[in-house]
């Protein structure tokens, strides 16, 4: 086995090897940042806000079911003048 150029070898290996390690140290001093525009913001707030609420108003659904258990929700006597006028 005849190794005539190992020096050489070596030398572009170690070369490698160095430049390799000093992209990872210029890397890492990079830090990372995150910039949130403020319609991003003002977006999460509507959205915080409109998770928070209450899927149903209980007023308005309580009225209501008043009205309906009185009989008074829907006018019938209007209701049946516009069946009957219907053309």
């Amino acid at each position: 086995m005849n190794i005539k150029s190992i020096n050489q070898i070596y030398q572009v290996y170690k070369n490698t090897s160095i430049a390799k390690a000093e992209k990872t140290e210029k890397a890492s001093n990079v830090k990372d940042a995150v910039n949130i525009s403020p319609e991003a913001k003002e977006f999460q707030t509507a959205f915080t806000s409109a998770m928070k609420a209450e899927d149903v108003r209980e007023d308005l659904v309580s009225d209501i079911k008043q009205r309906i258990d009185d009989k008074d929700y829907v006018d019938t006597d209007a209701l049946v003048d516009k069946i009957i006028n219907k053309k």
